[in-house]
């Protein structure tokens, strides 16, 4: 630019001087004077502030511009024609208007036409602005193609110098908020937004644009305000009417929901998405037969609705109505073949019919599609265990190490054995059976668990399904406690004959209130085998335990439970003092205990060969015993917590082999009063699968947390395998 101007006014300063002594011909004089004109009026306009608003790459085809209007009059002037042709072959010789008209026929034809590729509009308006670098109109088209080309930086560029040069261009505004919310700048679009409404409010696309952009920024609250203000200027409006209703229901307002909704409805009794929102909304309340009702209302006016096909075989499923909602969850998948809930439904319901063969068939083209679903997984399981006999074997070795505490005087060191063999069959109608016998062998060689031990197990139990949404199971056995020898009892000053035998038992049952809700309730009575010490004195614990499981959503869960436990020694309740009367049981002889835990985990990533599922895991419980002096051989505080961050990759590594690495992190209390420690869980696994029924697993685990001696060290190895027939 520096050069035009040293040009323009060396070249102005030589047509003066010809102007003062009149060596110029008339035509060249009203050049001359023209020339002379355009200098004075921009300058008169302020070029540094018109200058400015331009891009580097306009700029430069500004300054060629202003070179050829200094050099084509001084070459008219000078009797060059042919110099002035060659620099603006268009333009010599024509009147301003014409001038103009040629021009614009000249770009008319240079534009790409009607479907061409963004490109080809993004490189047409840089090269049409380059000639006219003060077209603010261009500027908005070519934030508009740069936009439809992903270039949101662009285009958003564009439109800030099209409001520079026209400040009250709405549409280069609007244009703007839009892209600028599609690039993720929703407070900047936002304030767009706002400010445009400011001379409009009652606008209500604009409305509606700052409603959206309100929900993308994940400001549910604020974007039904704006949607309730739409409603009230346009109660007819029926899709906005179901926006309005979604969010309430989002929110949790569910009174509210419903008034939109029955206004929804009076004005059309069969719209289909007010039907769909108030079906669900029934249907969550747990009024499934008036949800029902709306569902068919809705497969009445169109069959192949998948919202009202899916809710409707949902719900006569859980109902126990398996035959109905199969051609309902059949016509589903017809519809969606690709959708792994879809499948999983149709499953269940085949299952339900006792199709099992067909669901299993459902369940593995449900795995195709998602080979890490862990609900395709679990129920693949259910129905392998249903229709085949399985047997499972185990075994296990476990080292803990714990200081001094909590009523235990010495260093206390436990190796622990474990081993058992379960063999699961289905013998009566919808029912499934398992026989156990198991082995868990420890010993100690020093500290208050002192000893060796090696207890037995028989148990058998069932699981009948009463409905698809109610089960009931029970089981009972005997345990071999060992040969009933005397030890030193600490507590009565004399030897003790330790109990030979005890019995166990267990009944509860599990209900479906809602589909996606189940709760679990369990009492059993069962001997406390975790030490030397406790087998000896033949402690024994009656549980009541309710646990809560929760699936918001495929990918994400949550479980809670709550316990009491009650907890007496054998020895203290059969021993009788020689001088007569009986040993004080509430002193020595009973504990008690409550607690809760609570799970929750999320599913981020889904893929064959990497899942990654990441929650948080605490539990909370205490004991009464320690304050009373109590200890029969197991961790009994006042109060202990643990909290954990936890996390699990698994997935396929190569073939038949597959991989579980599982990492919790956090803190822990080990009893009233004392201090927070670390707390960690971490280890990896791998299964080897042999065939389709049959697998073996083993695995590794290292924990610091509390066990059955309490905040301990410990290490464990597992090998498990699964044989179904």
């Amino acid at each position: 630019m520096a050069v035009a101007g040293v040009v323009r006014r060396n070249s102005l300063c030589l047509i003066l001087r010809r102007l003062e002594c009149g060596s110029l011909l008339p035509i060249s004089r009203r050049l001359a004077c023209w020339l002379v004109n355009i200098h004075r009026r921009e300058h008169a306009r302020g070029r540094k502030a018109a200058a400015s608003c331009r891009t580097p790459f306009v700029e430069k085809r500004r300054t060629q511009y202003a070179t050829n209007q200094v050099v084509v009059p001084l070459a008219m002037i000078a009797g060059l024609a042919v110099l002035a042709r060659a620099q603006s072959p268009k333009l010599v010789g024509l009147p301003g208007r014409t001038r103009r008209a040629e021009d614009a026929r000249r770009w008319q034809a240079l534009r790409p036409p009607p479907g061409s590729p963004p490109q080809a509009f993004v490189t047409y308006d840089l090269r049409y602005l380059a000639d006219h670098p003060d077209d603010a109109r261009t500027y908005r088209n070519l934030a508009s193609a740069e936009a439809r080309l992903g270039d949101y930086g662009g285009a958003i560029r564009a439109d800030r110098h099209a409001l520079q040069l026209n400040p009250h261009d709405r549409a280069a505004e609007s244009h703007l908020a839009l892209v600028l919310s599609w690039a993720h700048q929703y407070d900047a679009a936002i304030e767009v937004y706002h400010k445009l409404l400011a001379s409009t409010p009652a606008d209500p696309a604009l409305l509606g644009a700052l409603a959206r952009v309100e929900l993308w920024a994940g400001r549910p609250e604020r974007a039904l305000l704006i949607y309730k203000q739409l409603f009230e200027m346009n109660p007819s409006d029926e899709p906005l009417g179901a926006t309005v209703a979604r969010l309430e229901l989002g929110l949790k307002q569910d009174d509210a929901a419903r008034a939109t909704l029955g206004a929804c409805l009076r004005l059309r009794p069969r719209d289909s998405a007010a039907l769909l929102l108030r079906a669900q909304l029934d249907k969550r309340e747990g009024k499934l037969y008036r949800a029902l009702d709306d569902y068919n209302s809705v497969l009445g006016e169109n069959f192949e609705d998948v919202s009202a096909l899916y809710g409707a075989a949902e719900i006569d499923y859980y109902v126990g109505r398996p035959n109905d909602a199969y051609p309902l969850a059949f016509r589903l998948v017809v519809e969606r073949p690709g959708d792994i809930d879809a499948l999983l439904l149709l499953a269940r319901i085949n299952r339900a019919r006792g199709k099992r063969k067909s669901a299993l068939a459902l369940v593995r083209q449900a795995e195709q599609l998602s080979p890490s679903s862990s609900e395709a997984r679990e129920l693949a399981k259910q129905i392998q265990e249903e229709s085949a006999i399985t047997l499972t074997t185990r075994a296990s070795y476990e080292r803990e190490t714990s200081v001094p505490g909590g009523g235990r005087p010495l260093l206390e060191d436990l190796n622990a054995y474990g081993g058992d063999v379960r063999i699961g069959f289905s013998a009566l109608p919808k029912t499934r059976s398992f026989l156990m016998l198991s082995s868990t062998p420890s010993n100690s060689p020093a500290g208050g668990i002192q000893g060796a031990v090696a207890p037995a197990e028989l148990l058998y139990g069932q699981t009948t399904a009463i409905s698809n949404r109610f089960d009931v199971r029970a089981g009972a056995g005997g345990v071999r406690l060992g040969p009933g020898v005397l030890f030193p009892n600490i507590y009565l000053g004399s030897p003790t004959r330790s109990p030979a035998f005890t019995l166990a038992a267990f009944a509860g049952a599990s209900w479906l209130p809602a589909p996606k809700l189940r709760l679990d309730f369990v009492l059993a009575r069962e001997p406390i085998l975790y030490t030397p010490t406790s087998v000896r004195y033949g402690a024994v614990q009656r549980v009541a335990e309710l646990e809560v499981g929760y699936n918001f959503d495929p990918r994400t869960r949550l479980r809670a439970s709550f316990f009491h436990e009650s907890d007496s020694s054998a020895v203290h309740d059969q021993v009788v003092l020689p001088e007569g009367g009986a040993i004080a049981l509430e002193a020595n002889g009973h504990d008690s205990g409550d607690g809760a835990g609570i799970d929750i985990a999320r599913n981020l990533i889904r893929a064959e060969h990497a899942a990654l599922d990441l929650g948080y895991s605490g539990v909370v419980f205490g004991y009464a015993g320690e304050r009373r002096g109590v200890y029969m051989g197991f961790f009994n505080p006042k109060l202990y917590q643990r909290h954990f961050i936890t996390s699990r990759l698994h997935g396929k590594l190569a073939g038949p082999v597959a991989y579980t690495l599982v990492a919790d992190f956090g803190v822990q209390q080990a009893d009233e009063g004392r201090p927070f420690t670390r707390a960690i869980q971490a280890g990896p696994a791998l299964t080897f699968r042999l065939s389709r029924g049959h697998a073996i697993t083993v695995g590794y685990v290292h924990y610091n947390f509390a066990q059955a001696l309490g905040a301990v060290t410990g290490n464990a190895v597992q090998l498990s395998s699964r044989w179904r027939f």
